[in-house]
This record gives structure tokens, C-alpha cells and sequence, in this order.
């Protein structure tokens, strides 16, 4: 069977930890490496907004037509002064003083990437390769928003960002008093906060696991806030389907991911846990 891998760039050790506790570590928005991630989506859904809400009620733009569809379905007056508030009320929730509980664990999409070897793994390291189609019933107790980052310079960013908020959200909420109905929005708006990067980053083809700290104890450790999810033992032997080593690494490195593999291995009934690889690059 055929499986979708995204891969996750770290350490050996980290690794290890990983396989022998089955916990991963979601770091807080704030202090990813680009710090600026979370505030230019918000940005981004804020000038959007912006520019809806100072068109006419009759505009063409895909957030209004949108809006009148919606108070069409269900009879409510289609005027400025309430595609207004709706729109503020979005505004609102997607603004990044409201977005602070964000955890994101990064994926990648691309298997060896230079790029990726040296922001992550730069003397040596790892890749891992997961089965992106398992991650969002992978962990104990908290579900993660799952999803391939949009960004920002891509054609389709508006429909994304405006009639995918707008629309969708209508559609399922139709039930909603308007002041509901922007509140369900605003949860997309986020979303969408959350999955929009930096144009200058689309090289790594990022796939990211945005958690919401419910009771979750926060940690610390090298100037990064951060939490720790849990992996379902059940789901762990599905979870890993490659390892590739950096290209740093020598022979060493390589037998001894190969015997945690195997190693780890006999309590899940397998033969290896994961195939270990080296990554195809001659330098990092």
C-alpha cells in the first residue's frame, strides 16, 4: 500500500524520544522560527476584510455575494450597516490577540531538501516520514486542525481566504442568528490565520498540526514555550513509515536508527518499525 508522507526534520535524539515516550512537541506560534507566521495571516484575513467592508452592499466581491446569498436563505435584511458588523465581528476574532493558544508541530512536504537539512538537522539529524493520513487520529484526547499551509502570492488566496470563510461557513450555519453566524465564520477566518505563510517560505511546502491547549501542561525549554500531545500506542506502529538520515551523517548514525527500528520493533509485533534511508544529497 501506497501511503502520503510529509516529514518532520529533527534530531536523532528527538527521534528517540519520540519512539520511547510516543509524545510530540507542539510549539507556540509566537516562537517558531518565523515569529511573524501567525500576525501575517492575521494581517493578511484583517486588509481582506477591510476591503470588503468598505464596498457597497451591492458589490461584486465574492465575500458579499456570499453575505446576500446567506440573508437571502433565510429572509434577513441585506444591508450595509449588518454586512458591516458581520465583517468586524470577523475582524475581530481573526486579529492575533485572539489566536495566543496556537501549538503547531511542522511537517514538510518534500522528502530531502537542502534547505530543510539546515535549518533543522544541521550537523546531523534526521527526517521522519509519516503517514500524513493517520496524523489527525493520532493522538490521545485532542484532535488537531490539519492541513497544508496556503501562501500568501498563490492565485487562489482570495477565494481561500474570503468565499471559503464566507461561503462555507454560511452554508453550514445557516440556522444562525448573524451575530452566530460571524462568530462560525471567524472560527474559518482563523483557520486560515493559522495555514497562511510567508510567500518567501513555499519552498518547504509546509503541512502543520495547529493544536488548542485545553488542560495540556505548558513546558519550557530553550526559550520556547511549547506542549506535549500524545501519540495512541494502537495508532504508533502506522504512524512512521521512513527515516531518512541527513546527509552529515555517517555509517554510525544510520545502524544505529536501524536497530531502534528494529529494537522498538517486537512490542508492536513487527519486524522493523520504519525503513531507515540516507538522505541522496552529498553536502549540507
Amino acid at each position: 500500500m501506497e501511503h502520503d508522507l510529509v516529514w518532520h526534520y529533527t534530531s536523532i535524539d528527538t527521534l528517540t524520544k519520540i519512539c520511547k515516550t510516543l509524545k510530540l512537541r507542539a510549539t507556540h506560534h509566537a516562537f517558531l522560527n518565523d515569529y511573524t507566521e501567525i500576525a501575517h495571516g492575521a494581517r493578511i484575513i484583517s486588509e481582506l476584510v477591510e476591503e470588503h467592508k468598505s464596498r457597497a452592499p451591492n458589490s461584486d466581491s465574492k465575500v458579499h455575494k456570499a453575505m446576500r446569498q446567506i440573508a437571502q436563505r433565510r429572509k434577513i435584511s441585506d444591508d450595509a450597516a449588518k454586512l458591516k458588523a458581520i465583517a468586524d465581528k470577523i475582524q475581530k476574532c481573526a486579529s492575533g490577540n485572539d489566536l495566543d493558544s496556537f501549538y503547531i508541530i511542522s511537517f514538510s512536504r518534500a522528502r530531502d531538501l537542502l534547505s530543510q537539512w539546515r535549518g533543522y538537522a544541521p550537523h546531523s539529524g534526521c527526517a521522519i516520514g509519516v503517514d500524513k493520513n493517520v496524523l489527525s487520529r493520532a493522538f490521545v484526547d485532542i484532535v488537531p486542525d490539519v492541513g497544508e499551509c496556503i501562501y500568501w502570492d498563490t492565485p487562489s488566496i482570495e477565494m481561500k481566504t474570503s468565499a471559503l470563510i464566507i461561503a462555507e461557513g454560511g452554508a453550514n450555519f445557516l440556522g444562525l442568528c448573524p451575530e452566530k453566524l460571524a462568530e462560525k465564520i471567524a472560527k474559518k477566518a482563523k483557520r486560515q490565520v493559522a495555514f497562511t505563510k510567508n510567500t518567501g517560505f513555499s519552498e518547504e511546502e509546509e503541512f502543520r498540526l495547529v493544536f488548542k491547549r485545553n488542560s495540556e501542561e505548558i513546558f519550557f525549554e530553550n526559550g520556547k514555550p511549547f506542549i506535549e500531545v500524545s501519540i495512541r500506542k494502537d495508532i504508533f506502529p502506522e504512524l512512521i513509515k521512513e527515516v531518512v538520515i541527513a546527509p552529515n551523517c555517517g555509517d554510525q548514525e544510520k545502524r544505529y536508527v536501524d536497530f531502534l527500528s528494529c529494537a522498538l520493533a517486537s512490542s508492536y509485533k513487527k519486524t522493523k518499525l520504519f525503513e531507515v534511508t540516507t538522505s541522496s544529497l552529498t553536502f549540507n
